[in-house]
């Protein structure tokens, strides 16, 4: 399904067939983010591996990942060619843990100090390659060149749908208890986005228990 296609199934359940392009886009950007938090799905996780600790330095810099939305695991190669996890840990940690960064050795924990920047500890003696786990923010259906899908538009295209059409009410100022019989109305709306997230969860647990196993 592509965003034209969604635009058209909107307005063939809907009365109001054109919010404008700009809301438009706003109601299925707040979808998507929806289904993506709500899915965590393996798709969006991704792996750098051009990060580089700074030899005597206590913060690493990652403004280069710049689709990053939280961090899921760091891991660090050591001058035997050993891999070693960095657990990670609150930026008063760091400060009690290692109170001197002049000292350097292996680094066994980290924090995050904001979007751009990662506190270390203890601090590295020599420049080690890292590989981060993070999860990215997908581009929206909406950003693509048109007729082309996205991993949502394409796998879960029927909680894109509902979750659409959630917000879309929310947009026309209609969401409420009121409309909780209507079969139009958006808590039946949400009660299937509900079903729907439920089925594609289990679909995604089978992909992550087949990609822990591969």
């Amino acid at each position: 399904m592509d965003y034209q296609t969604l635009q058209d199934n909107v307005s063939a359940y809907t009365t109001k067939t054109d919010v404008g392009s700009a809301p438009m886009a706003r109601i299925v950007h707040n979808a998507e983010l929806r289904i993506v938090r709500d899915l965590d799905p393996l798709e969006h996780r991704r792996t750098d591996v051009a990060q580089v600790m700074t030899p005597g330095g206590d913060t690493i810099d990652i403004s280069t990942i710049t689709d990053n939305v939280y961090i899921r695991s760091i891991r660090w190669r050591d001058e035997y060619g050993e891999y070693h996890f960095l657990e990670p840990r609150n930026e008063d940690f760091i400060r009690q843990f290692w109170p001197d960064p002049r000292v350097r050795i292996w680094p066994s924990v980290y924090a995050v100090k904001d979007t751009r920047t990662l506190f270390v500890a203890p601090t590295p003696r020599l420049a080690y390659a890292m590989e981060v786990v993070y999860t990215s923010r997908p581009t929206s259906i909406v950003d693509v060149p048109d007729g082309t899908e996205t991993w949502i538009s394409r796998w879960v295209p029927d909680c894109l749908f509902f979750a659409t059409m959630v917000e879309y009410h929310g947009y026309m100022k209609n969401y409420g208890a009121a409309n909780v019989s209507d079969p139009q109305g958006p808590p039946s709306w949400d009660q299937r986005y509900q079903t729907a997230l439920a089925k594609a969860q289990e679909e995604e647990n089978l992909r992550r228990f087949q990609s822990a196993h591969n």
